[in-house]
C-alpha cells in the first residue's frame, strides 16, 4: 500500500539521496528506470526513501508491487516524473557506425556508389550546381557529409535510413539512434557547390583519415572550421557521428548539460580547447560519449519541461466573467511559486465563490515580472488592488468557457480532479498535466463553448488553395502589424481609421481582427465561403493567434486543422463581412436551429434526418434480389468518403479500393464463435511448455485499426504543436547563408534610383561595393551590418537614412548599409519560411510514416495511450471504419458478439457519453472505437427477424429491404409483381422475389426463370412442384413437367 501524502518534494528528496549515496547493494532495478534531469534511478527505491521523507520511515520495498499499472508507478507519473523500460539495445547504433565509417574508408574511391546508397537507402539527395542556375548530379560527397543526410530526418526516419544502409551492406543493424544530433537539413552539405568549390572535399577527406588515426592537427581543424557552412557546432557533431568513443558533439543540448550539470565551461576557440574540454569530461563521469550525449538532450528537453497552475481569483474582488468575455485577461498576480512560474507554462483560470469552476484555460507568455495592469483590466476590479505594480505573468487565454463554465459541483467527482487545489486562500498553486488536459478536453467536448465562424479567405477566396495547403487561415490588413499589440477593439478601429485617413467607421473591420486574434478559440469551427454564393469547405481552429513576419502577405495566422474542400451552393445569401461570428445565428431552414448546423450539414451532404439512417449499427434485411449487397456498396462509399454518392459505379469503385484496408467483409456461419470473430487464445504446439497465443478475430483487429486513426492524429497534433512555438535559427547563421548567396557583379537599386554592384569580398564574410565596375568600393561588415539589423529589423522602420544608419553604427556610406540592409532583411524573411516549412512539412511528414507500423506495435501504442487523450481528437477529424457482416443471422449472436454487444452501443464506444471497456482473454483491455461502422446483411428467407437475437435488435437499426417492381431498370414488373403476389398468400413477404432479379442489359425472361426463379422457389417450397408452377401459372408463364423449364407465356383472350 502506497501512502497518500507521498508528493513530488517527497520523491525529489529520495532523488536527492541517491545522488548523495548511490544506489545501495540490491536496489538496483532489473526493468525500469525512473529518468530525471538526465540520469536514471530505481523506482521503488525513490518511492521506499520518499515516505522517509513523508512519514519517518523507509517504506519495504517488498511491500509493494512495481511495474506498469501499479500503485507505485502511477504515483510517480502523476508527480510528473518519467518511467520507461530499460533496453538492452541502447546505442547500438555505435556499432553501426563504427562498421559503417570502415566502408566508408574502403569505398572512398567510389563516392558516386556512396550517394546512391544513399539514395537507396531513402535519402532524397539533393543536386549539385554547376552554374548559379544549372543543377547536375552530385557526383562526389565526403564522410561527414555522408552521415548529415542520414540525421536531416526525424527519429523514425532517420533509424528506417540507417537500417537500410546497414541491410545493404550486410553489417549490423541498429535498434535505436538514442544520443545522435539531428543534422540541419538546410546545411547538410559541408561543401559548396561545384561551381564555387576547390579542395573542400578532400581536405574533409584527409579530416576524416586524421579522425580515424586519432592524430587530429590543429592546421586542418581550423581549414575545416573555414569551409563556409561549417561551425563548431556542426564539426563536433561529425566528428562524434564518425567516432563516437573519442569526440563529444558541443551544441546547444551538451552546452547547457556541461554547463550545469559537469560544471565545465563548453567553450572553445582552437581544436587544444575542444580536447581539454573532452578530457575534463572523462574525468568528470564515467558515461560512454554516446550515452552522455542522450543524457544531454534529455536534461535539456526537461528544462523545456511544461508547468501547470491554478490560478484562483474571487468574484467579490475581481470580476473574471466579464474580464474574460471582454477578452480583458492579459496579466495575472503571481505572489506564490515565483521561482518556478514561467513562460511556456500552462494555466487553468479558476473563479471561487457560489459559481465556483474552470471558467478558461491559458499559455503563461513571460517570466514572472513587475507589470503594472492595462486600464482595460483594472476595470473589472471590484474592489480596489493592494499593488498595481506586483509580480505577475503575462496570460493568453487558450481555451474560453466563461459562457459555460465548467463547475466545481459537475467536476469533484471526477477521479482525474480529485486532488486539484482549488477553494484554498491563495492565487497561485500548482496542478498537474492530468488535471489540465481532463479540463481542456471537457471545454473542446462543450458544444456550448465552441464557436461558429463564416469567413471569407482573401478577395473573391484567392488565398483558399494556399491557405488549405499550409493548413493556415490568414487574415489580411497587414498594414495594423501584429494584432495582439492592440489592448482593446476602439484601439484597432482608431488605427484603421487614421490608416483610411478616416473615410469610413471601420467598425466591421476592427470586429474581425479583434475577433480574429481574441475571441476565437482552439476548437471552434470555421467554414470558408466565397462571396456570398459559394461554399469552399470548413475546418477546426488548433492554434492560438499568431503574427508570421516571414509571410509577404497575411501575416496574421491560425492552424487549422481542414476537414471537407469542395464548392456547395449555401441555398442563401450569405454575410458579406470577412469574419463573421454565427454561433447563434438562426436557421432559416425550419429543420434547423442555427445557420451553422445547416451550412455544415450541405458540406457533409448530411442533412439532419441523415444522421439517423447512418447509423453506427446498421442491418439491411429482406429477401434475395432486393439490392442489400447494393445498398451495402452505397452506404460503405458514403461512410469512407464523408459525402453523398449517387453514382453506383463510383461507390462500387471506392468499396473495391477500400476493401481490405477501410472496409472489411466477413459472411458469418453456424459455426462461427468469439474466438473467430473477437479473440482467441490457442495452445502454442510448437514450445515444450504449456503456453497460449493470442488470436485476435478480423472484429478487433478492424476496431484496433479504427482506433488508431485517433492516435495518428493525436500525434499529429503534438507535432504540430511542438513546431508552432520553434526558435528561428541564429542571426550569424542566416547571414552565412546569406554571403554565400551573393555573387560578384549583383547589381542592386538604391533608394534614390541608381545602382551598386558587388565587386569583391573578404574572408571575413565583409562584401565590398560600388557605384560601378572599377569605381571606389565602400566596404558593409557583417559586424556592423548584423548591428544595423538589430536596430532596424524592419526597413520602414528607416525614416531619415543618414541620421538613422548613423546613430545605430556610426560613420559609414549609409546609401550601401541601406540597400545590404535591405537586401539581407529580405533574404532573412525567406530564409525564415522555408526554415519553418522545412519543419512543418518535412519534419511532421517524416514522423507521421505509420504504413509499415506492424498490428502489434498498434496495440503496444494504444496501450500506452489513456482514453482521455483519444477522446480529445474529435471524431470528424479522422477516417471512419466500416465492417460489413454479411448473412449475420446464420450465426449465433450472443456467441459470436459476447459481452461486447453492450459495447457496440454508440454511448458506450470510445467518444460516447459513458464509454466502456471490457477486458478481452487475454487480458488487454478493449473499447470498440466510435468511427467503426458495422453493416450487416440479412436473407429473411433464412430466418425472420422476429426471431433474431433480442440483443442485436435492440443494438442495430434495421433497415427493410423487399421487392420493387417501380425501380428504375427493372424488365417485365407485372410477371415480378403477380409472382410476389402469389408468394405472398402462400407464405410471408420474407420469401419473395426481388426486383434485381429483373434487372440489367442482358435480361432474358426465359434464363431468368429457369436459372434464377425456379430454383429459388423450389427452394421455398421443399421441391414441391406443383406449388412453383402453380406460382407462375399466376403470373401469366406456362412451365413445362420435370425438370421444370419456362415454355412460354400465356395468352389472355
Amino acid at each position: 500500500m502506497i501512502p497518500q501524502n507521498i508528493k513530488r518534494e517527497h520523491l525529489l528528496k529520495a532523488i536527492l539521496e541517491i545522488d548523495q549515496n548511490g544506489v545501495p547493494k540490491n536496489a538496483h532495478s532489473s526493468t525500469y528506470d525512473l529518468v530525471f534531469e538526465g540520469k536514471e534511478y530505481p523506482p521503488k527505491l525513490v518511492v521506499s526513501l520518499a515516505n522517509k521523507y513523508a512519514n519517518g520511515e523507509l517504506l519495504n520495498r517488498s511491500s509493494f508491487a512495481g511495474g506498469e499499472d501499479t500503485d507505485a508507478f502511477k504515483l510517480l507519473r502523476k508527480e510528473g516524473f518519467e518511467v520507461i523500460t530499460k533496453q538492452s539495445n541502447y546505442y547500438s547504433w555505435v556499432t553501426t557506425h563504427k562498421e559503417l565509417v570502415k566502408f566508408l574508408d574502403k569505398n572512398r574511391s567510389d563516392q558516386p556508389a556512396l550517394i546512391k546508397l544513399l539514395t537507396k537507402a531513402g535519402v532524397n539527395v539533393q543536386d549539385d550546381k554547376s552554374s548559379y542556375d544549372t543543377a547536375i548530379p552530385l557526383s562526389e560527397i565526403d564522410p561527414f557529409t555522408f552521415f548529415c543526410y542520414i540525421y536531416i530526418y526525424g527519429e523514425k526516419r532517420r533509424l528506417k535510413v540507417l537500417q537500410n544502409i546497414a541491410d545493404q551492406l550486410g553489417i549490423s543493424i541498429p535498434q535505436d539512434e538514442r544520443g545522435l544530433p539531428s543534422a540541419n537539413a538546410q546545411k547538410t552539405w559541408l561543401f559548396p557547390y561545384k561551381y564555387d568549390r576547390t579542395n573542400e572535399i578532400e581536405k574533409l577527406w584527409e579530416l576524416f583519415d586524421q579522425t580515424l588515426s586519432n592524430n587530429l592537427s590543429q592546421h586542418l581543424f581550423e581549414e575545416a572550421l573555414a569551409i563556409n557552412g561549417i561551425g563548431k557546432t556542426k564539426l563536433t557533431e561529425t566528428l562524434f557521428y564518425i567516432d563516437p568513443d573519442n569526440f563529444f558533439p558541443i551544441n546547444g543540448p551538451s552546452k547547457l548539460y556541461l554547463k550545469e550539470v559537469l560544471n565545465i565551461d563548453p567553450t572553445f576557440k582552437t581544436l587544444e580547447d575542444y580536447q581539454t574540454i573532452l578530457s575534463q569530461i572523462r574525468n568528470k563521469s564515467s558515461k560512454a560519449f554516446a550515452e552522455l550525449s542522450y543524457n544531454s538532450w534529455e536534461y535539456s528537453e526537461s528544462k523545456k519541461k511544461v508547468n501547470y497552475w491554478l490560478f484562483q481569483g474571487n468574484p467579490e474582488v475581481y470580476n473574471i466573467t466579464k474580464a474574460l468575455k471582454g477578452g480583458h485577461i492579459k496579466s495575472w498576480k503571481v505572489s506564490a511559486h515565483k521561482d518556478k512560474i514561467k513562460k511556456g507554462d500552462k494555466v487553468i483560470i479558476w473563479q471561487t465563490g457560489k459559481q465556483s469552476g474552470c471558467y478558461a484555460l491559458a499559455d503563461i507568455t513571460s517570466d514572472v515580472g513587475e507589470f503594472e495592469e492595462k486600464s482595460y483590466e483594472t476595470q473589472h476590479y471590484v474592489k480596489e488592488p493592494d499593488n498595481s505594480h506586483e509580480s505577475r505573468v503575462k496570460l493568453k487565454i487558450s481555451h474560453y468557457a466563461a459562457d459555460s463554465p465548467l463547475l466545481w459541483d459537475e467536476l469533484k467527482n471526477l477521479p482525474k480532479l480529485q486532488d486539484l487545489n482549488a477553494g484554498n486562500r491563495g492565487t497561485n498553486f500548482s496542478a498537474s498535466k492530468s488535471q489540465f488536459d481532463t479540463l481542456k478536453t471537457l471545454i473542446e467536448n462543450n458544444t456550448k463553448t465552441k464557436k461558429y465562424w463564416l469567413y471569407s479567405p482573401g478577395e473573391n477566396a484567392d488565398q483558399w488553395e494556399e491557405f488549405y495547403k499550409l493548413g493556415i487561415v490568414g487574415l489580411g490588413w497587414d498594414e495594423l502589424g501584429n494584432l495582439s499589440n492592440y489592448s482593446s477593439k476602439r484601439t484597432l478601429q482608431a488605427k484603421l481609421k487614421e490608416l483610411s485617413e478616416g473615410t469610413t467607421d471601420r467598425r466591421n473591420d476592427a470586429t474581425a481582427n479583434w475577433d480574429f486574434a481574441h475571441t476565437i478559440n482552439q476548437g471552434d469551427y470555421i467554414i470558408v465561403k466565397k462571396g456570398r454564393s459559394q461554399l469552399l469547405g470548413y475546418g477546426i481552429i488548433r492554434s492560438n493567434y499568431y503574427y508570421d513576419e516571414a509571410r509577404q502577405e497575411y501575416k496574421s495566422c491560425r492552424k487549422v486543422d481542414w476537414i471537407r474542400k469542395g464548392v456547395w451552393d449555401p441555398e442563401k445569401q450569405l454575410a458579406i463581412k470577412t469574419l463573421t461570428n454565427i454561433t447563434s445565428v438562426p436557421s432559416e431552414v425550419e429543420k434547423f436551429d442555427f445557420l451553422h448546423e445547416h451550412l455544415l450539414s450541405i458540406i457533409m451532404n448530411t442533412p439532419k434526418q441523415r444522421n439517423e439512417s447512418i447509423s453506427l449499427n446498421q442491418l439491411f434485411y429482406g429477401p434475395p434480389g432486393t439490392g442489400k449487397t447494393y445498398n451495402t456498396v452505397s452506404q460503405s462509399a458514403e461512410i469512407i468518403t464523408g459525402q453523398k454518392i449517387d453514382n453506383y459505379e463510383n461507390a462500387l469503385e471506392i468499396f473495391q479500393k477500400q476493401l481490405g484496408n477501410r472496409i472489411e467483409f466477413i459472411t458469418f456461419h453456424q459455426n462461427y464463435s468469439y474466438e473467430d470473430f473477437i479473440q482467441g487464445l490457442r495452445p502454442d504446439v510448437e514450445n515444450k511448455e504449456l503456453s497460449f497465443q493470442r488470436n485476435d478475430g478480423l472484429f478487433t483487429q478492424v476496431a484496433t485499426h479504427a482506433l488508431f486513426e485517433y492516435y495518428k492524429e493525436l500525434e499529429k497534433q503534438k507535432l504540430i504543436s511542438s513546431t508552432e512555438n520553434l526558435k528561428e535559427p541564429e542571426l550569424t547563421e542566416v547571414y552565412a547563408a546569406y554571403f554565400k548567396s551573393l555573387k560578384k557583379g549583383q547589381e542592386f537599386e538604391t533608394k534614390s534610383g541608381s545602382s551598386i554592384q558587388i565587386v569583391g569580398f573578404s574572408k571575413s564574410r565583409n562584401v565590398e561595393y560600388a557605384h560601378f565596375e572599377n569605381g571606389r568600393p565602400y566596404l558593409v561588415s557583417q559586424d556592423r551590418l548584423l548591428r544595423l539589423y538589430d536596430s532596424f529589423p524592419e526597413i520602414d522602420q528607416i525614416q531619415k537614412i543618414h541620421e538613422d544608419i548613423r546613430t545605430a553604427i556610426g560613420g559609414c556610406n549609409t546609401t550601401v548599409y541601406y540597400v545590404a540592409l535591405r537586401e539581407f532583411i529580405n533574404f532573412r524573411s525567406n530564409y525564415i519560411s522555408e526554415y519553418h516549412q522545412e519543419v512543418s512539412e518535412g519534419d511532421i511528414y517524416d514522423e507521421l510514416m505509420y504504413d509499415d507500423i506492424s498490428y502489434d506495435r498498434k496495440k503496444e501504442l494504444l496501450s500506452k495511450t489513456p482514453l482521455e487523450q483519444i477522446r480529445s481528437v474529435p471524431v470528424d477529424a479522422i477516417p471512419s471504419y466500416v465492417l460489413i457482416i454479411d448473412e449475420i443471422n446464420r450465426a449465433n449472436i450472443s456467441r459470436v458478439f459476447g459481452e461486447l454487444i453492450t459495447l457496440l452501443e454508440p454511448d458506450k464506444r470510445s467518444h460516447g457519453k459513458l464509454p466502456l471497456t471490457c477486458t478481452l482473454p487475454s487480458g488487454e483491455r478493449f473499447i470498440v472505437p466510435s468511427n467503426l461502422y458495422l453493416i450487416g446483411t440479412m436473407n429473411t428467407a433464412d430466418k425472420s427477424i422476429a426471431l433474431l437475437d433480442i440483443a442485436l435488435r435492440r443494438r442495430f437499426k434495421f433497415i427493410p429491404m423487399y421487392p420493387n417492381s417501380k425501380v428504375e431498370g427493372v424488365q417485365r414488373p407485372e410477371i415480378l409483381e403477380k409472382i410476389n403476389e402469389r408468394i405472398i398468400s402462400l407464405k410471408t413477404r420474407d420469401f419473395t422475389i426481388g426486383h434485381s432479379y429483373f434487372m440489367g442489359d442482358d435480361f432474358n425472361l426465359k434464363e431468368t426463370i429457369d436459372n434464377k426463379i425456379i430454383p429459388l422457389l423450389l427452394e421455398y417450397f421443399m421441391n414441391d412442384e406443383k406449388e412453383v408452377i402453380g406460382i407462375l401459372d399466376f403470373a401469366g408463364l406456362e412451365i413445362g413437367n420435370w425438370p421444370l423449364e419456362f415454355i412460354k407465356e400465356k395468352t389472355h383472350d
